[in-house]
């Protein structure tokens, strides 16, 4: 795990030098704001809004090597680029361009993850939402970690204990069948 926070925090500098606008998402967040999980990549949106992904994908390739074939046309038409480390790292850069993802990179924070290393992460509400959108099943299991851990949650103003009753529990266990 140390060599993706090392990595994660090799790309946010090389973010900070170019000014690109960032904050770290997936699973490396997942392991701040839920419970240690195996994850095998580096996830993070970078903002370039629409029109603008070419400086920010060109640069990210001078960095990093593609992990398929027309990788820049691909995040061109697709708005994420699928790159890797040279120890052959994943590294998976959603260009963001969304007024949310505009707001998670505002609302992010930075968070000790090695002595004295402090790396850009999203917050827990907004990786909630992100990963609702990815993964359903995960959402279910980071409420379940998030509430564990007596933090107040809500959704549309509701609290968390209220919207995610044992009705979504069970109809998550159905999903991971």
């Amino acid at each position: 795990m140390t060599e993706l926070f090392s990595l994660a925090l090799a790309i946010q500098d090389a973010c900070q030098k170019n000014g690109w606008p960032f904050c770290v998402i997936g699973g490396l967040a997942v392991q701040h704001w839920g419970e240690p999980r195996f994850t095998k990549d580096v996830d993070l949106t970078i903002l370039t809004g629409f029109g603008d992904e070419a400086p920010v994908i060109e640069g990210c390739l001078a960095l990093y090597m593609p992990r398929i074939e027309n990788a820049r046309d691909f995040a061109l038409q697709n708005r994420v680029l699928l790159l890797k480390s040279i120890d052959g790292l994943g590294i998976d850069i959603a260009l963001g361009a969304l007024d949310f993802e505009r707001s998670a990179v505002e609302r992010a924070s930075e968070i000790e993850v090695l002595d004295g290393k402090y790396l850009r992460l999203c917050t827990a509400e907004d990786l909630i939402v992100m990963k609702a959108f990815a993964d359903r099943s995960l959402v279910c299991w980071l409420l379940n970690s998030y509430t564990k851990h007596k933090l107040a949650v809500t959704i549309g103003g509701w609290p968390v204990q209220s919207a995610f009753s044992q009705q979504a529990r069970n109809r998550n266990a159905a999903w991971r069948r």
